[in-house]
């Protein structure tokens, strides 16, 4: 069902639910893509024969201490008669619904190249954060990595947390250029999604947070080889994502990516 326990109770409500009745939930739909939420999704396509989802376009202050993408979500169960394939609908506040790829299939790995999630989730955990960069790691944000593939470590809302103090930070925790940092959330709508991503060569040791995806590159790739490989990247992601109504990067699917992307590069 995945780690989170809405979508446990989302399924309880549902199997509890009349034929033909709706479940209204307000909780995150990162479910509608992510390979730990398939098996969720393959007892939703079996249960339901619509799904309406109505994101948010703000990821805080739904919940505390949540920054994820929510939204109002609406299931409708099937009639006992019908057998038909569940439909998903999905509109941003103030957009009109569209429907939706929706595959309960987990992704196909083809090679496993290093993908992983940044470590640090600032708002929860004591890594002891600072301004000064004495004895500290710089932390990547994902709004350091900005449009254009440019990676901008002077932004002004990171000013007083830009860097982790060493001693916080453990060896499997450190990222060590070169490698791409991904941001994990895409920017826009779906039909005109937008990925930031960018080639990281300098600083050549820092940390990422939770909200970046960390793809590390061979110590010897040829600049341009790498800034090719992160424009390929970006182009797949904008094209898997053209009709997907979740904005949420999974590293299942950029691990695909990549691997494609290495092999077509040496061949």
């Amino acid at each position: 069902m995945g780690r989170n326990l809405y979508t446990m109770a989302i399924a309880k409500a549902l199997a509890s639910c009349v034929a033909g009745g709706v479940v209204a939930a307000v909780a995150p739909f990162g479910w509608t893509r992510g390979d730990m939420t398939a098996e969720f999704r393959r007892v939703v396509k079996g249960e339901c024969s619509e799904i309406r989802i109505l994101g948010f376009r703000k990821r805080r202050g739904i919940f505390d201490g949540v920054n994820q993408d929510v939204g109002i979500q609406l299931f409708r169960k099937k009639a006992r008669e019908r057998r038909a394939q569940a439909r998903l609908w999905f509109a941003y506040e103030g957009d009109s619904f569209r429907q939706v790829r929706f595959s309960a299939r987990r992704a196909k790995r083809v090679i496993d190249p290093s993908v992983r999630v940044g470590s640090v989730v600032w708002n929860r955990e004591d890594y002891r954060l600072r301004a000064s960069s004495r004895y500290s790691l710089p932390l990547i944000y994902g709004g350091n990595i900005r449009p254009g593939g440019r990676l901008d470590m002077r932004v002004r809302r990171y000013r007083d947390r830009q860097y982790v103090a060493e001693a916080w930070v453990e060896d499997r925790e450190e990222c060590h250029a070169p490698f791409i940092a991904l941001r994990r959330t895409l920017r826009g709508r779906p039909g005109a999604w937008t990925v930031d991503a960018c080639l990281v060569l300098d600083p050549p040791v820092c940390v990422a947070e939770n909200h970046v995806l960390v793809v590390e590159l061979p110590d010897d790739i040829p600049l341009i080889e790498g800034a090719r490989l992160v424009e390929r990247l970006c182009d797949e992601l904008v094209r898997q994502h053209a009709i997907s109504g979740t904005p949420h990067i999974t590293v299942a699917e950029v691990r695909r990516i990549v691997g494609h992307l290495v092999r077509r590069l040496a061949a």
